[in-house]
């Protein structure tokens, strides 16, 4: 009887110890911080993981992490991408994350923009490849083809906005995300209203970059929009001063903050000052306003437009050249009179 006793009570300490280890191992909230990002490279090998979390303080408890981690297999299970840690995770929920690949999307903003460096630039700002891989896959001949677009067309398929994706999203998949966003936006409606205006989905996109490029105006687009429609429709050409600042960016690498008569001469299917029509590819990356203004563009007879010094960001518009003269004298005096170089 004693002897059965005995066992008894080996078996319990042993199953309390078991429990015990249990908990300490898997159940015991372990993050010693309030919250931390943990980012995974891919093609990272556990010992990484450990030692930045280590290096981190992020645990209370390493060996514990450690001992869980290797019960669980995880070291054989590595996921990459952002995972976002909080205090309240027991090593087993914290394990399960990372195994499981819960990663959490982080925000992707771009606008503004008219050449894929700069796209790069802010891609990996926020993802895992850094500029230089997404830049070569962006300007790969092979990748603007594969969805349908010349090199000088592509940048119409990243329509600015606010995006969400992995961490650790490819340049390809990131590209595919754009190309469907670009279908969706480009649904069959909007494809017949380009065509009742007398444009290509990709020349809407040419002439909002050039809109949104000479007003910010969310309420003047369409009106600028009607008045390129206009010159295009009377083989006038567009003589749209962005696309000459464009065209000088692209030959001298510098931004002008003005274009000079001498700049109206440079030789670029760019310029629409020589070149009538629109230009092989857009100037700037159009956003859906830009987009949306061509489609609804207003109805009117104006063919000019200047920078109106009275209403900064706004133009004043006519269909008379004379008076469109003295609009364009009225503004290079006030201009000439801040001193912009």
């Amino acid at each position: 009887m004693k002897f059965f006793k005995y066992l008894f009570g080996v078996g319990f300490v042993a199953t309390l110890a078991a429990l015990a280890f249990y908990f300490y191992v898997f159940q015991t909230k372990n993050i010693a911080i309030k919250s931390f990002d943990l980012y995974i490279s891919t093609g990272a090998e556990y010992s990484v993981i450990l030692d930045s979390l280590k290096h981190n303080g992020v645990l209370k408890d390493i060996r514990s992490f450690d001992l869980a981690a290797r019960l669980m297999k995880y070291p054989t299970l590595v996921k990459p991408g952002k995972y976002h840690l909080t205090e309240n995770l027991t090593n087993k929920e914290l394990i399960n994350m990372l195994r499981t690949g819960r990663q959490v999307p982080v925000k992707v903003i771009f606008n503004n923009i008219s050449f894929f460096e700069e796209l790069s630039k802010i891609l990996s700002q926020n993802l895992e490849s850094d500029s230089a891989t997404f830049l070569f896959h962006f300007n790969t001949e092979n990748t603007s083809k594969k969805y349908g677009f010349s090199k000088e067309t592509f940048p119409l398929m990243f329509i600015p906005d606010t995006y969400e994706f992995y961490w650790n999203t490819s340049p390809e998949k990131f590209t595919q995300k754009m190309y469907d966003n670009y279908k969706k936006f480009w649904n069959e409606e909007r494809v017949k209203k380009a065509s009742k205006i007398g444009l290509s989905p990709e020349e809407v996109g040419i002439l909002a970059s050039i809109v949104e490029s000479e007003t910010k105006k969310a309420d003047e687009m369409p009106v600028v929009a009607g008045l390129y429609l206009n010159r295009l429709r009377k083989n006038i050409p567009l003589q749209a001063d962005p696309t000459v600042v464009y065209a000088t960016q692209l030959e001298k690498g510098v931004r002008s903050k003005r274009v000079y008569f001498k700049d109206l001469t440079i030789n670029s299917p760019y310029n629409t000052y020589l070149y009538k029509g629109l230009p092989p590819g857009p100037i700037l990356f159009p956003s859906k306003t830009a987009l949306l203004s061509v489609l609804n563009a207003k109805e009117h007879s104006f063919l000019y437009m200047c920078a109106d010094p009275k209403r900064p960001g706004y133009h004043l518009f006519t269909s008379d050249y004379q008076e469109h003269l003295r609009n364009a004298a009225r503004y290079r005096t006030w201009v000439n009179s801040l001193n912009i170089n």
